[in-house]
């Protein structure tokens, strides 16, 4: 009996870690990351200016350079990217809070010089903030880079300040505690601290948990694997070997394995789908391979569009299908909840029918069974194919940035076919690691029906119920 408690008690947990609430949260962070780099400009006693660059992470970089190239006027595109980029941060105040002494600077009507700049494979957004105030013997600075929406994530280092100070003025920060906010004192009464290089390894934070250390190295290996789909894209280009196709497709199946393995991409959705209902390992593994399909060329498409979209803002051209298309998934989830508990409603009444029935009692104690393994209309409410397909576009049609800078990638080179034949690959990897959550679901449902019948009822209810929160969180996030 240990074996298969322990099955059931994993389908548990797999279903119930709230971090797989979030569809693919960890793509979405991962392509979101910026790194500030400022240099405050002191002349004498007075704080002149902070030059500001944000640099983004390759795969933002991989979707304006796209943009970029994609154009005939290098300049006028750049312009554009700029307009739009601003439309968007502007009215959030540059997505920048400064304090002075206590005192609010405006930023927005404090900002000039603001450009794009692009450098390898890194872009970055550059703009100087017109400050012109007095140090005096020490003044507090606080220095925030947020954006409301959560669209984009900062990321405060040491080595992301520099300043050019006389030497009678004193520099003071808390960068060394990689903090959200940035905490200077400046000034004659400072004394000077000691400037940190960009060789000092950040430090291992107490606080941090295992969980977060877990998704930070799953993260790197993300990025790693993409950057070696992105090598092998290259090396099919200028060799056109056939080792390099197949080292291609090796690669985009393992990251498919690795992209559907972090939080999100349905496999809570799925494994309370398979626990609320009688189902079989065909089918799982039918509708797990959809929803890998789905996945993929949902990003396929979504990419295309950014293709052929450069007059719409830039950020709202990234954000606002994921938003609309995020809504109607959890939209879906929610009408599969209500659909769920509509039917074992029906059923539990045609249950309660059947059982008043003259030989029921002889029909199931044929085989000294429960009433659930009745194949009976009355005892088995098997999900229908409308409620499979809507599980299946639920789960599936949010893209993730991860896939889309791939499909960039490829498409940018020219490499329609391959791109292709490589979201298949990718597709096929995602669905194997969602059939293994729909696979330890099955074990499990079966493993509590046939020895824990009132246990096994609780499961499918509560299934059903968890469904329902997935979707209600989905709308609230969006």
């Amino acid at each position: 009996m240990a074996r298969p408690r322990l099955i059931a008690l994993l389908a548990a947990l797999l279903v119930l870690l709230p971090s797989y609430a979030n569809a693919c949260a960890l793509c979405a962070a991962f392509d979101g990351v910026v790194f500030p780099h400022f240099h405050l400009e002191v002349d004498s006693d007075q704080l002149q200016s902070i030059a500001v660059e944000w640099e983004f992470s390759p795969s933002f970089t991989q979707v304006l350079r796209t943009f970029v190239q994609e154009a005939d006027d290098s300049d006028q595109t750049r312009q554009k990217l700029l307009d739009a980029f601003e439309a968007d941060i502007v009215p959030y105040n540059y997505l920048t809070r400064i304090e002075l002494d206590g005192e609010p600077v405006d930023v927005k009507s404090a900002v000039t010089d603001s450009h794009f700049e692009f450098e390898g494979d890194v872009a970055s957004y550059h703009f100087t903030i017109g400050i012109y105030q007095e140090l005096g013997s020490r003044m507090h600075m606080e220095l925030e880079f947020f954006d409301p929406r959560r669209y984009l994530s900062f990321f405060l280092r040491p080595e992301g300040m520099s300043y050019q100070t006389p030497p009678s003025v004193g520099v003071q920060h808390n960068l060394h505690d990689y903090p959200h906010t940035l905490l200077l004192s400046l000034g004659s009464a400072v004394e000077p601290q000691q400037a940190t290089t960009a060789s000092i390894a950040p430090p291992i934070k107490e606080s941090q948990s295992w969980y977060q250390n877990s998704m930070d190295h799953f993260s790197k290996i993300l990025q790693q694997a993409s950057q070696a789909i992105s090598n092998s894209l290259k090396a099919v280009k200028n060799d056109g070997s056939v080792l390099a196709l197949v080292t291609l497709l090796a690669f985009s199946f393992g990251y498919g394995l690795l992209h559907a393995a972090g939080p999100g991409h349905g496999k809570s959705l799925v494994a309370s789908y398979f626990l609320a209902g009688k189902q079989n390992y065909i089918k799982a593994a039918f509708m797990s391979l959809l929803i890998g399909i789905v996945h993929v060329f949902s990003a396929f498409i979504f990419t295309i569009i950014l293709l052929f979209v450069l007059d719409a803002l830039l950020t709202s051209a990234l954000q606002q299908p994921t938003k609309v298309m995020t809504q109607i998934s959890g939209t879906m989830i929610v009408a599969i909840a209500i659909y769920l508990a509509i039917s074992k409603f029906r059923s539990h009444r045609l249950h309660k029918k059947h059982a008043s029935m003259p030989g029921y009692q002889e029909h199931h104690q044929l085989n000294s069974l429960e009433a659930t393994h009745c194949s009976c209309r009355g005892c088995s409410a098997p999900a229908s194919k409308g409620s499979d397909a809507m599980l299946v576009f639920s789960a599936g049609m949010v893209p993730c940035p991860g896939t889309i800078t791939i499909f960039l990638f490829s498409l940018s080179m020219g490499l329609y076919l391959v791109g292709f034949i490589a979201a298949i690959v990718m597709s096929l990897g995602m669905g194997l690691v969602i059939f293994g959550a729909a696979a330890l679901s099955i074990v499990a449902r079966n493993t509590l029906s046939s020895s824990y019948h009132r246990l096994s009822r609780v499961v499918e209810y509560a299934s059903v119920v968890f469904i329902g929160v997935l979707g209600g969180l989905l709308l609230l996030m969006t």
